[in-house]
């Protein structure tokens, strides 16, 4: 689908972009000025950063999310390594019984 979905927009750009420079000429940059601008403002509004998260906490933020504009809010709000893994549950516990054989002897 993405696949899919990039060709066709590549394809529009290829199809309108000679007849925009014909008709318009330079200020055919203005549009693509214009739809960046626009891309820059939806990314910052919409699109929580992730970079440093687990997988699981990125699903805690979707899941925290009651609307298309919580994410980014729950993102800044919940703290890295908020969610428990059974992999860090699992070294935990680990930690726990070699501290308690430790003390044992």
């Amino acid at each position: 689908m993405s696949a899919a979905t990039n060709w066709l927009f590549n394809f529009l750009v290829a199809e309108v972009t000679p007849i925009g420079f014909a008709t318009i000429s330079w200020r055919y940059y203005i549009i693509y000025a214009a739809i960046s601008a626009f891309s820059a403002v939806v990314f910052i509004l919409f699109f929580p950063e992730t970079k440093g998260r687990t997988l699981e906490e990125i699903d805690e933020i979707f899941l925290q999310s009651h609307s298309i504009f919580d994410p980014v809010k729950v993102e800044k709000n919940l703290p890295r390594q908020a969610v428990i893994t059974t992999d860090t549950l699992k070294h935990a516990v680990e930690e726990k019984a070699m501290e308690e054989r430790v003390e044992q002897v």
